[in-house]
C-alpha cells in the first residue's frame, strides 16, 4: 500500500534524511509540509492558462497515456469491490499525482532545481514508466512502486522524492475515504483535465477545509495554519 512500503530488504534513505523523519506520521514538520504542498498546488490551479500545461506538450504524450489509463481505472467499479480496494486505489493515486506534481512545480526539498532539470527528470520518469509497459497495463500500486524505486530497480536506494511523498501519503491515510477519494480525483483532474471532472477553485477550497477539519488535532498542525 502506498506510503511506507514493506520491502524484502531494507532500503536506505538519502543521507540527508534521518530515521526520525521517516518515522514520520507524527513528525513535527509533516502536517505543515503537507498543507504547504497542497497550497502550492492550489496556487498553480488558479494560475491563468496553466492547467498543467507542462503535460500538454507532444513530448509528454506517453506520460499522458499512462495517466489516462489510470484515470479510466479510477472510475472502474469492477476493480473497487471493497472499501479496502477503494482506499488502496485512492492512496496510490494521491501518491502518484503528488510525485509528478512535485517534479513539475519544483520540490519543497529541492528548490534549487531549474525548470530545465525538472523537465529532464519528468522525461526520464516517463521513459521509465513506458519501459515497464505501464502505458499499457499495470495497477496503481505498480506505478507507485516504479516511481518509488526510480531508475535503479536492482538498487536498495529509493528515489529521493519518494520519502517525502510517502510521509505526506501516510498523513493523508487518516482522512475519511470520501475525502481521500475526492483529493485523488482532484489531483488527477488537474494533471489531465476532463478525466475526473472539474472541481474548480471553490471546490478545491472546500476540500482543503474538509482536510484541515479531519486532520485537526494531529501533532504539527495548529488552527492558525488553516487558511
Amino acid at each position: 500500500m502506498p506510503g511506507y512500503f514493506s520491502l524484502s530488504k531494507p532500503a536506505s534513505p538519502p543521507s540527508n534524511i534521518t530515521r526520525s523523519l521517516l518515522g514520520a506520521v507524527h513528525s513535527e514538520n509533516g502536517l505543515p509540509r503537507l498543507f504547504e504542498r497542497l497550497a502550492r498546488i492550489q496556487a498553480m490551479m488558479v494560475s491563468v492558462g496553466f492547467r498543467c500545461s507542462a503535460l500538454n506538450r507532444a513530448e509528454f504524450l506517453p506520460l499522458r497515456t499512462v495517466l489516462y489509463r489510470l484515470g479510466a481505472m479510477l472510475h472502474s467499479r469492477k476493480c473497487q469491490k471493497t472499501g479496502l480496494q477503494k482506499f488502496t486505489r485512492s492512496t496510490s493515486t494521491v501518491s502518484i499525482m503528488l510525485f509528478i506534481l512535485d517534479i513539475i512545480f519544483g520540490s519543497l526539498e529541492y528548490p534549487e532545481l531549474t525548470p530545465v532539470s525538472r523537465n529532464n527528470e519528468l522525461l526520464k520518469m516517463q521513459q521509465h514508466l513506458v519501459s515497464q509497459r505501464l502505458d499499457q497495463e499495470g495497477s496503481f500500486e505498480k506505478v507507485w512502486q516504479v516511481l518509488m524505486i526510480g531508475n535503479n530497480p536492482g538498487s536498495l536506494q529509493l528515489h529521493p522524492r519518494a520519502w517525502s511523498i510517502a510521509e505526506t501519503t501516510n498523513i493523508l491515510k487518516r482522512l475519511n475515504l470520501t475525502t481521500l477519494d475526492s483529493l485523488s480525483k482532484m489531483l488527477m483532474g488537474f494533471l489531465i483535465p476532463g478525466v475526473c471532472g472539474e472541481i474548480g477553485e471553490y471546490g478545491y477550497e472546500k476540500l482543503m477545509l474538509q482536510i484541515h477539519s479531519e486532520l485537526d488535532g494531529l501533532p504539527g498542525l495548529s488552527r492558525t495554519q488553516v487558511t
